[in-house]
C-alpha cells in the first residue's frame, strides 16, 4: 500500500519530468562507425563512441550539427574492437583486446598505443579510469597505471594493488578480470572503486593505499561486477543479479540490494549512469530510471524504459551523461534523451510494457473528464485521484478487471460527493507494483 508520503514523492517526480525525451538517435545511417555500441566517453564539445568496429567522434554537440569521425585499425588504433574510452581535454585514451589507444588532439592529430611490451599487464583491457595525472588501466589480469602527466615512459607503467598474483595489499585473489573503475567520495573520503569479476575493491586512505575486499559473502548481491557509479556518500555497483548500494566501510559493511523484483528492467545491470538526482540504469532488457532517494532508502520509484519508446534496443550497452544529456549506447547504436528539459506539460509518457495510462479527455476539464487505460492480462486495477500533497482525493476503480481497454469518468467530485476546486490534480494506475501517475487540471 502505498503512503500518501510515497506518492506525494512519485508526483513530484512527475511534476519534474519530461513529456519529452527530445530524442535523437545515431546510427550508422548518420555516421557511426558500427550499430554495435561498447562504450560512450563525453567531453564539453564532443562524443566518443566506442564499437566492435572501431570509434566514432561526434563533434557539433552545442548546436547539433554533427560532423562524424571514424577511425579504426587502418588509422592507427591497436584493432578494430574496441572495449572502453576515457577522455580528457584532447587526449582520448581507447582500450580494446590489443592494447590502450592514445589518440592526442593537440594540434595536428597523432595517435600512439602501448601493450605488454611498454609495460601492460595484459593487453586485453576491460575498463579505464583517469585520476590526478594517472591513467589507471584494468584488464583481464589486473590493474595497472599510466603516469600522464608527461610523456609516457615505459617504466612509467607499473602494477599496483589489484592483481591476480599474491602483492601487498590482496593476496590469492580468485580473479584479476577488471570490469569498472570509478572515483567518488564514500564514508566521507575520497576511495578509488575497482570493479572485477570477484567483487568490488575499495581504495582508500591518502595514497590509496588501505584495500578492502568486498564479496557476497560480505552481503554483495553478486560477485560478478559490471558498473560502477557514487552519489551522495554512496556507491551504485552494478552486477548480474541485480544493484547492491554500499554506503558504509568498516568493520561492518552496509549494503542496500535492488533487483527486477524491485522494479529494475532486468537483474542484468550492464551500466550506470548518475546525473543530479537520478539513476540511470542500463540492463539487456531497457532502461530503469530511480527515482530520487527518499526516507526510508528503500522507497525507491522505478520508471522502465523500453523500445521502441525512444530507445533503439533494449540491450542497453552504455550510459554517460553530460550537460544534461543522457546518451543511450545499445547494439543498435546512439540515443540521446534530454534529461533536464521542463516542457510546459511535464508529464512521464513512458509505460508499463503490460499497461497503458492515456491522458485524460478533456483536459482542463469542468466538470468531469474520462481517463482511458488498457491492460494486456487480467488483474486489479486501481485508479485514484490524489491532491498536489499526495492525498486521495477519491478512489474511482479498485477491482479486478479483464485484460481490454477500458475508461472510466471522473465527475470532480471527492470521495464525500462535494466538488473540488480548481487546480492541479492527478490520476494514478496502479497494476500490481507498477503505479504510473499523470497530471490534469481543473479550471472552472
Amino acid at each position: 500500500m502505498k503512503t500518501a508520503l510515497h506518492i506525494l514523492l512519485m508526483i513530484l517526480l512527475a511534476s519534474a519530468m519530461f513529456a519529452d525525451t527530445s530524442n535523437e538517435s545515431h546510427t550508422t545511417t548518420d555516421g557511426l562507425i558500427s550499430n554495435q555500441v561498447t562504450s560512450i566517453s563525453l567531453t564539453n564539445t564532443a562524443a566518443w563512441i566506442g564499437t566492435d568496429s572501431g570509434v566514432t567522434k561526434i563533434s557539433g554537440l552545442q548546436d547539433a550539427q554533427y560532423v562524424y569521425e571514424s577511425y579504426d585499425s587502418t588509422d592507427g588504433l591497436a584493432t578494430d574492437y574496441v572495449s572502453c574510452i576515457s577522455t580528457c581535454s584532447n587526449d582520448i585514451w581507447i582500450g580494446s583486446d590489443s592494447g590502450v589507444t592514445h589518440i592526442d588532439e593537440t594540434g595536428q592529430l597523432t595517435i600512439q598505443y602501448y601493450t605488454t611490451t611498454d609495460g601492460l599487464l595484459s593487453c586485453d583491457i576491460t575498463a579505464l579510469g583517469l585520476h590526478n595525472g594517472f591513467l589507471w588501466v584494468g584488464t583481464d589480469q589486473g590493474l595497472c597505471k599510466i603516469d600522464i602527466v608527461d610523456d609516457v615512459p615505459t617504466n612509467e607503467i607499473r602494477e599496483i594493488v589489484v592483481d591476480a598474483n599474491s602483492n601487498d595489499f590482496i593476496h590469492n585473489l580468485p580473479s584479476g578480470y577488471i570490469t569498472a573503475i570509478s572515483f567518488g567520495v564514500l564514508n566521507s573520503q575520497f576511495v578509488a572503486a575497482i570493479g572485477s569479476q570477484s567483487g568490488v575493491y575499495i581504495l582508500s586512505g591518502a595514497d590509496l593505499n588501505h584495500m578492502d575486499c568486498l564479496q557476497d559473502t560480505d552481503g554483495l548481491i553478486s560477485n560478478q561486477v559490471s558498473a560502477l557509479a557514487f552519489r551522495n556518500n554512496r556507491l551504485w555497483i552494478g552486477t548480474d543479479a541485480g544493484i547492491s548500494i554500499l554506503s558504509e566501510l568498516g568493520s561492518q559493511y552496509c549494503f542496500q540490494n535492488l533487483t527486477s523484483a524491485d522494479g529494475l528492467s532486468s537483474d542484468a545491470v550492464s551500466s550506470l549512469s548518475i546525473y543530479g538526482d537520478r539513476i540511470w540504469v542500463g540492463t539487456d532488457n531497457g532502461l530503469t530510471m530511480i527515482a530520487p532517494e527518499t526516507t526510508p532508502v528503500r522507497d525507491f520509484d522505478y520508471v522502465t524504459y523500453l523500445a521502441p519508446n525512444g530507445l533503439n534496443s533494449n540491450t542497453i550497452t552504455s550510459l554517460a551523461c553530460r550537460n544534461g544529456n543522457l546518451w543511450i549506447g545499445s547494439d543498435a547504436g546512439i540515443n540521446v534523451w534530454n534529461v533536464e528539459q521542463t516542457p510546459n506539460d511535464p508529464i512521464n509518457f513512458y509505460q508499463h510494457p503490460d499497461a497503458y495510462l492515456e491522458q485524460n479527455f478533456p483536459n482542463p476539464f469542468n466538470p468531469e473528464t474520462t481517463i482511458g487505460f488498457s491492460i494486456k492480462s487480467s488483474g486489479n486495477i486501481a485508479i485514484t485521484i490524489y491532491n498536489t500533497k499526495g492525498q486521495v482525493v477519491k478512489n474511482l476503480i479498485d477491482s479486478y478487471l479483464q485484460e481490454g481497454t477500458h475508461q472510466v469518468v471522473w465527475n470532480g467530485k471527492d470521495s464525500n460527493g462535494k466538488a473540488v476546486a480548481s487546480g492541479v490534480y492527478f490520476y494514478g494506475l496502479n497494476y500490481g507494483s507498477y503505479t504510473n501517475l499523470k497530471k490534469m487540471i481543473m479550471l472552472k
